[in-house]
């Protein structure tokens, strides 16, 4: 298992590839197991402080900021939503501009 991080958002933040290369799965997968659960608006920065510290420890602190970022600007939308599918499958391909 990798991190189910959407193809777009490893577009538009390049520092989140590095982290999906690099990761510790079993971090993507409590954080990704919280996000199905939901709760307080303090337990999802618990969950994604938890997985900001996996990637300062798996790619260091630039791409741990990049990770946080995306969770905290991104994940909302997720949280608390049931089971999380995540990566490529949670978004649509975004189409090529004729």
């Amino acid at each position: 298992m990798s991190c189910s991080v959407p193809a777009l958002l490893k577009r538009l933040l390049p520092g989140l590839q590095e982290f999906c290369d690099t990761c510790d799965a079993t971090a993507c997968a409590v954080h990704d197991a919280a996000y199905e659960q939901g709760g307080s608006e303090a337990d999802r920065i618990v969950a994604d402080y938890v997985l900001f510290e996996a990637a300062r420890v798996a790619a260091g602190d630039w791409v741990a900021v990049q990770v946080f970022n995306g969770l905290r600007n991104f994940g909302l939308n997720n949280w608390g939503r049931g089971p999380w599918h995540g990566g490529d499958r949670a978004w649509p391909a975004p189409q090529e501009a004729p």
